[in-house]
């Protein structure tokens, strides 16, 4: 019950300070809950429900992020970093798993920024490195995984997403599609920018 009505006041809160509304890429909140372009209190009244636990998904939806469109929304000065290509620039390497298979194992991203976007290579411990690139959209590196074994292509549609947290020093990788065998599963890591 406290929480509830924790969550309710501070929903009445984001309600009155959004009521102004703010750019909807303010502080790489990646959110148009009434598609209007615009961060407003139907936005405000939804990140607060996720961080809140009350409502999932959106894992981009930050308290550092929703602390900074506060800041934003009152003319307070902020100290966001919106991310660019340039802070997915290096090695990143960290431990992941397969939702479905038992594999688990250590997977490393060696990425460059250029003009257009991303290019590296992505490697999961001992198969060869397939070569990668991908854009970077609120905050957010979508990328295609190629096939290690060119016999599984026909089948193979594997997609991933690499998010940085708030420090950016790590990322959180997520694949998903079809992988060899016809299979469908998701791998996550989490990699640390290694210095």
């Amino acid at each position: 019950m406290r929480k509830i009505v924790c969550v309710i006041c501070m929903i009445f809160c984001f309600t009155i300070l959004f009521s102004g509304a703010v750019n909807a890429t303010s502080c790489g909140i990646k959110l148009n809950a009434d598609s209007d372009g615009r961060i407003g209190t139907t936005e405000a009244s939804y990140a607060l429900q996720v961080l809140s636990g009350v409502k999932g998904g959106q894992p981009n939806i930050t308290l550092a992020k929703a602390v900074c469109a506060l800041q934003t929304a009152v003319g307070m000065p902020t100290e966001y970093t919106e991310v660019t290509v340039k802070h997915f620039e290096g090695i990143w390497e960290g431990n992941g798993k397969f939702e479905n298979d038992k594999w688990t194992g250590t997977v490393t991203l060696d990425l460059s920024a250029g003009d257009n976007g991303i290019t590296g290579t992505i490697t999961f411990e001992d198969i060869p490195s397939s070569d990668i690139a991908g854009a970077v959209e609120n905050a957010e590196f979508s990328f295609y995984v190629p096939p290690s074994d060119p016999e599984c292509a026909a089948e193979w549609d594997v997609t991933a997403t690499a998010t940085p947290d708030d420090s950016l020093k790590k990322l959180y990788l997520r694949t998903s599609g079809i992988f060899c065998g016809g299979e469908s599963d998701s791998f996550s890591a989490t990699l640390n920018k290694k210095e």
